[in-house]
């Protein structure tokens, strides 16, 4: 296989910025050259800034990285050493745009065909691969809403390179632990989605020129704003469609703030011969899981075949944002409600995933937390973990709190090395210590 390339094309589609307007660019990974080290294919979207451009490894590399291999389509030689890579100098309106200074030493070890410039590549081309994307790559997106929807819509929308803003009204992920949501968000906004903070939606006006100008009240600067968008997406919560049922003809009780119908343990309403599971019932979790899994247990008790009652408690759950965050138990702040601050003990641990080590990602917003009771053998009451395949993590912890694993066992149990998930098996640093919990080695 010949030498791998690496071009920085300019195209002629434009996005809008305050910079003014500016050749679209996109990455373009052309041939791989496996003696480098490379497994670098296809095309990642680089995220527009005026001056500067910082090209880096895909998730989808870096996911590759970490489970020991690469996806079918890509080489399965090692990752770049390098990380990130340096684009070569392009042509940009009437200048010339070098590499970012300070950079020099990512060139070490690149082959020579990533320096040339890009006249020998051909007339620029623009083919993302995906069809739709083609069309809306710079448009400009507002997000409403602040859930684990809102966040995972507008994490996904700047990883295809869109300009997205999510309205927050209050605060993010509400009814999740809140210092692992400002973790989340923290990550998202460092990479590139703005955040709207204590605004609420007053008025969207559609332009001639079919783009939407929103105006806002921003309660935190007590005063009101306004912003012009391509597209705007509501993700602010779920009202049940229980209104044209007629569900007060026979006698089923709804709730009567949410209009959810009010069940029991046994997913029975209020009339013995009918039964609601999922999100439709009030005080269950809005999870597609749960629901599948209570459906399973009432058909089971209907024909006889079990009497076992769905356990609400422990169930555990991912935010698939760009760095996820996944849980189960109790947040700190809900344990701390049930048992009082003095009854528990929370554990923690700042941790630098092994493929934010080799592509040099930073990984201030990876983090561990498990919170226990503070007598006898400290039972788990709840554990969080942001980072990289956080679902995964949690999934196979979550039996052993279910199974009402304490912190004793968690310290006998050795360790996968290196993974992620042995980071949970070495939590010894409190907050009640007061100690650093950034973890400077293995």
């Amino acid at each position: 296989m010949g030498p791998f390339t690496v071009s920085l094309c300019a195209s002629n589609e434009t996005w809008r910025g305050e910079a003014g307007v500016a050749p679209a660019l996109e990455l373009r990974l052309l041939r791989m050259l496996p003696d480098a080290g490379a497994v670098l294919s296809g095309v990642s979207l680089v995220k527009k800034e005026a001056l500067s451009f910082s090209p880096v490894l895909s998730q989808e590399h870096q996911s590759g990285l970490r489970l020991g291999r690469v996806p079918s389509q890509l080489s399965s030689a090692p990752l770049p050493p390098w990380g990130r890579v340096p684009p070569p100098p392009t042509q940009w309106g009437p200048k010339t745009r070098e590499a970012p200074a300070g950079r020099d030493h990512l060139r070490k070890g690149l082959p020579d065909a990533c320096l040339r410039p890009l006249e020998h590549l051909g007339p620029p081309q623009r083919d993302t691969g995906v069809p739709w994307l083609k069309r809306c790559l710079f448009l400009s997106r507002l997000v409403v809403g602040a859930s684990y929807v809102a966040l995972e819509c507008a994490g996904f929308l700047t990883g295809f390179g869109l300009d997205t803003t999510v309205m927050m009204r209050s605060i993010p992920l509400r009814g999740f632990d809140q210092q692992m949501a400002h973790l989340v968000t923290d990550y998202m906004e460092s990479h590139g989605t703005k955040f709207l903070k204590k605004c609420i939606v007053k008025k969207l006006e559609k332009l001639k020129d079919n783009q939407i100008q929103v105006t806002w009240e921003n309660r935190e600067l007590d005063k009101e704003e306004m912003g012009t968008f391509d597209t705007v997406l509501w993700a602010i919560g779920r009202v049940p469609e229980t209104s044209n049922l007629n569900l007060e003809k026979v006698g089923v009780e709804l709730h009567p703030t949410t209009q959810k119908i009010v069940v029991d343990a046994k997913e029975m309403t209020s009339v013995p011969h009918i039964y609601a599971i999922g999100d439709i019932s009030q005080g269950r979790p809005e999870l597609t899981p749960t629901a599948v899994a209570a459906g399973k247990l009432l058909a089971w008790r209907l024909f006889g075949q079990s009497e076992d009652l769905m356990d609400y408690n422990n169930v555990p759950t991912t935010v698939f944002t760009p760095l996820e965050y996944a849980c189960v138990g109790l947040s700190e702040e809900e344990a701390e409600q049930r048992h009082g601050l003095d009854h528990i003990e929370v554990y923690h641990a700042y941790y630098k995933p092994l493929e934010f080590t080799v592509t040099e990602r930073d990984a201030s917003q990876c983090y561990i937390k498990m919170v226990c009771l503070r007598e006898k053998d400290q039972r788990i009451l709840g554990l969080h973990f942001v980072g990289p395949n956080a679902g995964e993590v949690i999934q196979g912890f979550a039996l052993g709190i279910r199974c009402g694993a304490t912190y004793s066992d968690l310290m006998k149990t050795v360790g996968i090395h290196p993974t992620c998930a042995e980071e949970v098996t070495k939590l010894k640093i409190t907050k009640r210590s007061g100690l650093s919990a950034v973890i400077t080695g293995c």
